[in-house]
């Protein structure tokens, strides 16, 4: 094709694009997620004129996201970085285990990976009925407020520091914020094997979940239903609960764990 040969100069237009739009993304990170078009525009030394283009490209795009002069990483990054994220074989194999809890369920159901202080959807099955918990695979979820977040921190000492480093804000009165309070419900979730979260991270919303194991032993991931707090009762802990158990129990024998060996308790 015209203007592409083995030997291409980097000069060429669309190496350029990239390469600008590269610089852009590289401003970004866990450091400094929120950043301002002009400390975008001084940390890649773009034009103004280039940097603006692109930077309302990129929006159009959903690589980035925008709230007025302000910029972040996109929907669709994080899109992509969660099937990186959750590594091919996870993601292969929960796709029939997520889909089978929501059938077992009719409650959307989904399946998180641990990224520093947040839980990432990786794979997810939403409930057919008409009002339910949506969420898209990519999105992110802070560690200490919902069912799946405690979970990575009952079985993972990194997660439970993690989340302490990044604060525990309170998203609603049910969200616990003190440290004392969350590890006794962490020794609690240790020995039930599954945690249950009633409208800690939004109003209206609840969860339960169960650990996901690797072949060694490790927590790998975490699945998890979510349902509208009407639906998701106390009083449906007992039935819910069960199906969350076998799911996970599921997932992590088809990753190869020996369900006659005990993961280690990380101590938090």
């Amino acid at each position: 094709m015209a203007g592409f040969t083995d030997g291409r100069s980097r000069t060429d237009d669309s190496v350029l694009v990239v390469e600008k739009t590269r610089l852009i993304l590289d401003c970004f990170s866990p450091h400094r997620p929120v950043l301002a078009a002009a400390e975008i525009r001084r940390a890649t030394g773009l034009p103004s004129t280039t940097c603006t283009r692109l930077l309302r490209a990129l929006v159009h795009e959903d690589i980035l996201a925008r709230d007025r002069d302000r910029f972040r990483i996109g929907a669709r990054v994080f899109g992509w970085a969660a099937s990186a994220m959750g590594g091919p074989e996870l993601t292969s194999e929960a796709g029939p285990v997520v889909r089978d809890l929501r059938d077992a369920s009719g409650e959307t159901s989904c399946l998180f990976v641990r990224r520093g202080p947040a839980r990432i959807c990786v794979a997810v099955a939403e409930s057919t009925r008409a009002v339910i918990h949506r969420l898209k695979v990519g999105q992110v979820r802070p560690l200490h407020a919902g069912a799946s977040g405690k979970v990575f921190m009952a079985y993972d000492g990194e997660a439970f520091r993690e989340a302490i480093r990044s604060g525990l804000a309170r998203f609603t009165p049910n969200a616990a914020t003190d440290r004392s309070v969350l590890e006794d419900q962490l020794k609690a979730i240790r020995e039930l094997g599954y945690a249950a979260a009633h409208e800690e991270r939004e109003a209206g919303l609840s969860s339960l979940a169960a650990p996901v194991f690797g072949p060694d032993g490790t927590l790998v991931a975490v699945i998890v239903v979510g349902a509208p707090a009407f639906r998701l009762l106390a009083d449906d802990v007992p039935r819910i609960a069960p199906l969350v158990m076998r799911s996970a129990a599921t997932l992590s024998a088809r990753l190869g764990y020996d369900a006659r060996g005990t993961p280690d308790e990380r101590d938090t």
